[in-house]
């Protein structure tokens, strides 16, 4: 893609997607408890901070190769980390995957239709990974927006059943009560986070940074709005035990008699932030494949030259 494009607050929204991700369908998790919130905001500021290491990394390898070319070993490196960029992508991929269309199964399709859930959400992954990024960029600008306006209504529709008290703490965690909290969310979001630099690297060389960061810390907010919805009507330690919390949640909202199962609409929320951070790491992989490729064909002719 053209780096001088206009695809500037594409990125942003694709990254908060990304954060976004399965987290929304699964979190808090089972080990939830009073300090949860006090976990997600620590783990927030963690991943803005590997975004921030990562970063310069993902400039200076995964932008132009050309440079990695002239030094064999430079080259090897490049492509050890290449492929180990590529298995976490994949680990990444399978993990959204299995847990978007479990879901789906589950509550789309009233269970027992796991198989239709995998063919669906694959071939549907399959149409996107065939079109060309802009287009994907496109798809998430919009989806971001649908996405902004459907969180912010179900958290104000549901204000009127809120507790705060829900979220109060009235001392500061020990760090082990800290660490067994925010386990969940250094897993769910931000280790992947990692893969959102080299993302914008591949694509946009060395610019967007800042779009991209803002796209990290909009995600997050968008998430913790979601986060606090369902521990401000159900508690951390019953939150947890739900299977999918904020689905539970957004479906308490009813509008009168005609709109009473308003969850329906919330479920264009786990597709368009499952399908974001699928096709995040499917490109990741195949950029990355095409990078190894690359330079292993330049280390085999690089003796013939010498």
């Amino acid at each position: 893609m053209n780096k001088k494009s206009v695809f500037s607050p594409h990125i942003l929204c694709i990254s908060g997607l990304f954060v976004i991700g399965s987290a929304v369908i699964t979190l808090p998790s089972k080990v939830a408890d009073r300090y949860t919130l006090t976990a997600f905001l620590t783990t927030a500021i963690i991943s803005v901070l590997i975004f921030l290491i990562v970063t310069p990394i993902a400039n200076l390898f995964f932008t132009d190769i050309s440079s990695l070319k002239k030094s064999l070993p430079l080259s090897l490196g490049a492509i050890i980390l290449y492929l180990s960029v590529a298995v976490f992508s994949l680990f990444c991929f399978a993990d959204t995957f299995k847990t978007f269309v479990r879901f789906a199964s589950d509550l789309m399709f009233k269970g027992g239709a796991l198989p239709i859930a995998v063919m669906l959400f694959g071939g549907l992954i399959l149409f996107f990974v065939s079109r060309r990024q802009e287009d994907i960029l496109k798809f998430a600008l919009l989806s971001f927006i649908g996405l902004l306006i459907t969180v912010i209504f179900f958290f104000l529709a549901s204000m009127g059943d809120f507790e705060p008290e829900n979220i109060l703490i009235f001392r500061l965690p020990s760090f082990t009560e800290l660490w067994k909290n925010a386990k969940p969310y250094l897993k769910e979001i931000s280790i992947p986070i990692i893969l959102l630099p080299i993302y914008r690297a591949m694509i946009f060389d060395k610019e967007r940074k800042t779009l991209s960061l803002m796209g990290v810390i909009s995600g997050y907010i968008l998430l913790g709005l979601c986060l606090s919805s369902a521990v401000m009507l159900f508690g951390s330690n019953f939150a947890g035990q739900i299977e999918y919390p904020y689905a539970a949640a957004v479906s308490t909202v009813s509008i009168g008699r005609l709109f009473t199962r308003m969850d329906y609409f919330s479920y264009f929320i786990y597709f368009v932030s499952a399908v974001a951070r699928v096709n995040v790491c499917l490109f990741t992989v195949r950029e990355s494949l095409k990078r190894i490729s690359v330079l292993t064909k330049n280390s085999i002719k690089q003796p013939e030259k010498d």
